[in-house]
């Protein structure tokens, strides 16, 4: 059946010759005898019979040499099997057709000799009794079509009584062709096409196998058997899969799915798509692959049985192998674990040592020690099994661990016993993937020149096999080789083309979080060609090499949320009206069962298991809401806009007063580069591994506010980050308006609290306005987009000190409804100084011009409800909550209860902002945590206030610790003093408003003023 095809090959199922059984360390218990009842065989039909798994029905004839037999067995409910059996108990073959437990079992048989013949028939052990009928009918001296058809029946079931035995191959063919001729010479269409799909499958090599897969699809297409040609056409997709002839693989394979979903067949549906699935894995589509494999998957949890469960653990780990290729990596891990534990149950040894090897692969991307455990654990499983290509992925997960624990001989070593096994089972995927791994064995002992040689095998191979993810890390490793070895010219061309195919391979998948964790896996792609550019700007510095490394920088850096910007207010709201109502209604949906799920993961009613499941189904709606969101996006998606360069965005956006520094973080050396209108000077830094440690520690000195060393021990220590980090353009920025472009943990250090990298007594804010900035593109589309709206046409709308717990006083007579968790979520205080906040900012307008919703109107309705459009600022004065493990939970937090006292969703959470249209000139977050999200290499953070530019704001202010209440009043106060009255732009009112706190003796410290960053557009 097709649903067996799920983890075969082409030709024998992966991991043969020979599958034998795991040995057991006990002698198996003796079977008990089956029950035979014995019968002669008479001409005409015979009377209907019962028959159970555990009997046997015995139908004995006496035959004279050369007579001709033909019998059936009508199966009428139960899977019958035809044992044949000549004079003297000599087995002759078994006859098992494969049409299920309806249908006739045929026996045709031609008597080599005079004497007692016998037909056994018998069902599997544990069969539940059914019926069928015995039947003679002919006996006869042989036509010609009848020794045809009896020779053709026995050269083909002896044939496959003999498949699994790979010393007997020649025979087994030869007996197989034979079949083939007779069938055909008597007349039997169906048993030819069924001979041809058998010795096909039973071929070795693809190419020798088409011919009869493709006979065999014809023959049954011809016979109107949609289920067997489906069969024949996903054996012939899977041979295409193995020459690396993509599209004709997927062809065939969509052919087949096709006939199966006429016939309604759920399994076969379910295991092609599975196909499909690892098909475009393989070949680098990653987002139809999870689709795929998320289809696939739908369908075989809804089967029972043992044969669903495995293929559901094959399609989970299938979906692992996804995530594992975009970078994922906790969900990665999660969906392989799904596999492991039901093939835990299922108690399959051989299974069970892929997963621990799949598990190990993930961890060793992140925490190299956790994974030697599993691929021991792996390898003990595969000892006493015979499945090579197992243990050799096994052995290829091993040497990447000694190659990242610096182990490098057991590496190389390793390496080469798995290339081994690679190469005798012709699999040029793992054969590409392997070589190129044995050259970063090489590079990684400063062996540059030994290690051209595997890098380019691994890129034929890769070639070869079609596999473009293979051949992009073949090339990066050719890059870095030639570099190392000095040869930049030669170094650049690699990097350029592997890059080419990680940016193909990143357009190919549909949805943003993958996207993101793609580029993040794949960032030493951008690294080792700026790291080549930079080198040749260091020997030839007059021939732009350094703007074309800037160029790459921008490249790299918050490509997500310019691709979310890139969505303006006018494409989502032609999307809204565009799109299926459906998709829209699956969206909020999805979003009301999240809200639900995060509600009951922190509630304090809830138990261990309860917390632990709710986190699974949120993981799972996540996944959902992310392939909607694709979804919607694939079918109204427009061409990528031309991307500028950054030497034409630099005369665009910026004035003679401000200067862009644009910082890229890598191991080894960090770059600078300082952008202005005068042009563009680039500087080299400390590796990350330098910079890092100290950006840690700055981050806790001034979110801590007071380090343990005291204020010099402070500013010495932060002293040290800004001459690193500013020194080399100290004597360019004074008098200028600083626009950071951070990198990595760059983004948790607010810059205007660096001390001057000059004098050192006085932080950057004291003499320069400082805002952050994702990148220039960005920029130019945050400009480009406001640009396009009217400008709201009220002031400023204020949400402050909503009712957050069931003890709030504010609840009064509605005290019934409260108890404690009703509110679904652990305590949160009331936040008192932000009506204060509230009330003075409103009283810097006149009466009337400021919107204030306080208390229990301070609601995610009133958000999601869109009357906030209206205004130019708004104003969020509430608690946060920031995850940086999941942060489209990230959720500013509003009134949990309403009037009545009845618990309501008040969490305003990252996806949310995607349903709005909040076109104000400022997003002010006033709460803790709000500019801090999930960093992702190369990536702006992933949080609130990212959410809130590309729901249409062109600046957000937000903090980067737990603010303290009356300080962050009076910075308010301040602000708004500035913006309202005093109509500064926002880059320069917040830097005013931040020198008049720290003006204040108790607010001195940055601690009190520094936390609040602004991102975006400074005008």
């Amino acid at each position: 059946m097709l649903a067996g095809l799920a983890v075969s090959g082409c030709g024998r199922p992966a991991g043969s010759p020979a599958a034998p059984a795991a040995k057991s360390a006990a002698a198996p218990a003796a079977e008990p005898q089956p029950v035979v009842r014995s019968f002669t065989l008479a001409p005409g039909p015979g009377s209907p019979r019962q028959l159970a798994g555990g009997q046997i029905d015995a139908y004995e004839i006496d035959l004279e040499a050369g007579k001709y037999l033909h019998a059936t067995f009508d199966q009428q409910g139960v899977d019958l099997g035809v044992d044949v059996f000549a004079p003297g108990a000599k087995k002759l073959f078994r006859i098992n057709t494969p049409n299920g437990a309806h249908g006739p079992e045929e026996v045709h048989l031609l008597a080599e000799t005079a004497g007692r013949y016998r037909l056994e028939v018998s069902t599997d052990p544990g069969t539940p009794a059914g019926t069928y009928v015995p039947s003679l009918r002919a006996l006869r001296p042989p036509r010609r079509r009848d020794r045809s058809q009896a020779g053709a029946d026995r050269a083909f079931y002896e044939a496959k009584g003999l498949r699994d035995k790979p010393d007997r191959f020649s025979e087994v063919s030869a007996r197989f062709q034979r079949s083939v001729f007779l069938f055909h010479e008597a007349g039997d269409r169906w048993h030819e096409a069924d001979a041809f799909l058998l010795l096909g499958r039973l071929q070795q090599q693809p190419r020798e196998a088409l011919d009869d897969l493709q006979r065999a699809a014809e023959l049954f297409q011809t016979l109107g058997d949609r289920h067997f040609e489906a069969t024949a056409l996903d054996a012939i997709g899977t041979c295409y899969r193995d020459l690396a002839e993509f599209e004709r693989a997927a062809e065939s394979y969509q052919r087949a799915l096709e006939l199966v979903h006429q016939t309604g067949e759920i399994k076969e549906q379910a295991a092609i798509l599975n196909n499909l699935g690892n098909l475009f894995q393989l070949h680098g589509d990653l987002g139809r692959s999870l689709s795929f494999f998320r289809e696939s998957l739908g369908l075989w949890q809804r089967q029972q049985g043992a044969e669903a469960r495995t293929q559901e653990a094959n399609t989970w780990a299938g979906i692992g192998l996804v995530y594992t290729s975009t970078g994922d990596w906790q969900r990665a891990i999660d969906a392989h674990w799904r596999a492991l534990r039901i093939r835990n149950l299922l108690d399959n040894r051989r299974l069970r040592s892929i997963s621990l090897t799949q598990i190990g692969g993930v961890w060793l991307m992140t925490e190299p020690h956790r994974a030697l455990p599993f691929l021991e654990r792996a390898r003990d499983l595969q000892k006493d099994l015979d499945f090579p290509k197992d243990q050799a992925n096994t052995l290829e997960t091993l040497g990447l661990a000694f190659r990242l624990l610096g182990s490098y001989d057991d590496a190389e070593a390793t390496y080469r016993q798995a290339l081994a096994t690679f190469t005798a089972l012709n699999d040029l995927d793992s054969q590409a993937v392997t070589w190129t791994n044995l050259g970063w064995v090489a590079v990684y002992r400063n062996q540059p020149s030994q290690a051209l040689q595997p890098f380019e095998q691994g890129l034929s191979l890769a070639r070869q096999a079609r596999n473009p993810a293979a051949e992009a890390r073949a090339l990066h490793g050719l890059a870095e080789a030639e570099r190392e070895r000095g040869n930049l010219a030669r170094a650049q061309l690699y990097a350029e083309a592997s890059l080419k195919i990680v940016e193909s391979q990143r357009a190919a998948i549909p949805r943003r979080d993958l996207q993101a964790s793609y580029l993040a896996a794949n960032n030493s792609a951008y690294s080792v060609l700026i790291h080549t550019l930079m080198d040749q700007h260091r020997q030839q510095p007059a021939q732009g090499f350094d703007l074309r490394a800037l160029d790459r920088s921008e490249q790299a850096r918050a490509r997500s949320l310019l691709d979310a910007l890139r969505e303006s207010r006018r494409q989502r709201a032609d999307l809204q009206a565009q799109v299926d109502p459906e998709w829209i209604r699956r969206r909020r949906e999805l979003l009301r069962e999240i809200g639900i799920q995060d509600a009951r993961q922190h509630s304090p009613a809830s138990s261990q298991t309860d917390r632990a499941v709710a986190e699974r189904t949120i993981s799972e709606l996540l996944d959902r809401l992310s392939e909607v969101d694709s979804e919607i996006r694939f079918r109204h998606s427009e061409p990528a806009a031309e991307r500028p360069s950054a030497d034409a965005l630099r005369r665009q956006l910026l004035d003679p007063d401000t200067i862009l520094l644009e910082y890229y973080l890598a191991s080894g050396r960090g770059y600078l580069w300082a952008v202005s209108t005068a042009g563009v000077q680039s500087f080299e830094l400390p590796g990350a591994e330098v910079l890092e440690p100290l950006l840690r520690s700055a981050y806790e000195e001034l979110a801590g506010g007071s380090p343990p060393s005291g204020s010099a021990g402070r500013e010495s220590h932060l002293l040290a980050l800004s001459r690193r980090l500013l020194g080399p353009v100290a004597g360019q920025l004074r008098g200028k308006r600083l626009l950071i472009a951070a990198d990595g943990l760059q983004q948790y250090v607010p810059f205007a609290a660096l001390p001057d990298p000059i004098g050192g007594h006085e932080p950057l804010l004291a003499h320069h306005e400082v805002v952050a900035v994702p990148s220039l593109a960005v920029l130019a589309e945050l400009r480009s987009r406001a640009a396009q709206r009217r400008p709201p046409p009220e002031a400023l709308a204020i949400l402050a000190d909503p009712v957050f717990d069931a003890s709030d006083e504010r609840l009064g007579s509605a005290a019934p409804f409260k108890t404690s968790g009703d509110s679904g979520d652990a305590f949160l205080p009331r936040l008192v100084f932000t009506r204060n906040e509230a009330i003075a900012l409103a009283l810097l307008l006149p009466p009337g011009r400021a919107f204030q919703a306080l208390d229990f109107d301070a609601s995610r309705d009133l958000v999601m409800s869109g009357r906030l459009s209206r205004y130019r600022i708004l104003h969020f004065a509430t608690h946060a909550v920031q995850r940086t493990d999941q942060s489209e939970l990230s959720a500013l937090v509003f009134s949990r209860f309403d009037p009545q006292g009845h618990p309501v969703d008040g969490y305003l959470r990252v996806p949310d902002l995607a349903e709005l249209d909040l076109p104000a000139d400022l997003v002010v977050l006033s709460a803790c945590d709000t500019a801090l999200g999930r960093q992702t290499p190369g990536e702006e953070l992933a949080g609130l206030a990212q959410a809130f530019l590309t729901a249409g704001a062109p600046r957000v202010l937000a903090s980067l610790w737990q603010v303290e209440d009356q300080s962050t009043a009076a910075l308010m106060n301040q602000l708004y003093r500035r913006l309202l009255i005093d109509h500064l732009p926002p880059g320069r009112a917040l830097r005013e408003a931040q020198l008049a706190i720290r003006a204040q003796p108790q607010w001195r410290s940055p601690r009190y003023w520094a936390g609040f960053v602004l991102l975006g557009d400074w005008q």
